[in-house]
């Protein structure tokens, strides 16, 4: 079964979020998706309190590093799909748990140091892989970004990022009230209506490409292939 790992060594740069949309594509296309939310600030277990539920998807609470490979290890026997939000990877015991993902994805704002910090956790990914001999995708996905026409200076800085040895999303997670609604109102995206929020539309297009893109990067893997297929069916 497929594991997807988000990992980033700051927070506020809506690690969580694209996770949990992630989840959720592939949760209403049908898939037994898990997540395991081990950010300490524990949204995704908030979100469930409050009256959050989506068919197809489980959202297991870690609160040991010591379990969290043993979570990952039982969501993985029972999940099509397992989605685990790190705490982050300043903490080494917790970033070996990477060692277990099939693609690692790095959620970062744009500004020179969140991108220096994010280059930062691909090396760590990287050395993790190393140890563990097996190759761990890992791919940028750039957040937070206006859904405006975007400055000069930004479409530079994010071909200069794409131009460089790190494979990164295409499709860019924006600022969107859509997203925010998610957790106001305890909601999938499916779920909410435009009574909710507006540009919902927009953020559903975003999340839909943003899955696609995941299914299309792990298809770059060979050993990968089966994993591919298994989440495009529907």
């Amino acid at each position: 079964m497929t594991t997807i790992v988000f990992a980033t060594p700051k927070g506020g740069a809506g690690k969580t979020t694209s996770a949990f949309i992630l989840a959720c594509v592939f949760a209403d296309k049908g898939k037994k998706v898990t997540i395991i939310d081990a950010d300490p600030e524990h949204y995704l277990t908030e979100w469930e309190k409050d009256g959050g539920k989506v068919p197809n998807l489980s959202i297991v609470t870690n609160d040991s590093e010591k379990e969290l490979i043993n979570q990952i290890k039982e969501a993985k026997g029972i999940s099509d799909l397992v989605i685990v939000d790190l705490e982050g990877t300043a903490n080494l015991s917790i970033l070996y748990s990477v060692a277990y993902a099939d693609l690692v994805i790095i959620p970062t704002q744009r500004s020179k140091f969140d991108l220096r910090k994010a280059a930062e956790t691909i090396k760590a990914v990287g050395s993790v892989a190393k140890q563990a001999n097996r190759n761990i995708l890992s791919a940028l996905l750039i957040t937070r970004t206006p859904a405006a026409i975007k400055s000069r200076g930004y479409r530079t800085m994010a071909k200069n990022i794409r131009e460089k040895d790190i494979t990164a999303f295409q499709i860019e997670i924006n600022e969107l009230e859509a997203f925010k609604a998610i957790f106001d109102y305890s909601k999938s995206l499916s779920q909410l209506n435009s009574s909710h929020v507006s540009n919902l539309e927009s953020a559903r297009r975003i999340a839909a490409l943003f899955a696609a893109e995941v299914v299309q990067i792990l298809k770059q893997d060979k050993t990968h292939n089966q994993k591919k297929k298994e989440l495009e069916a529907v």
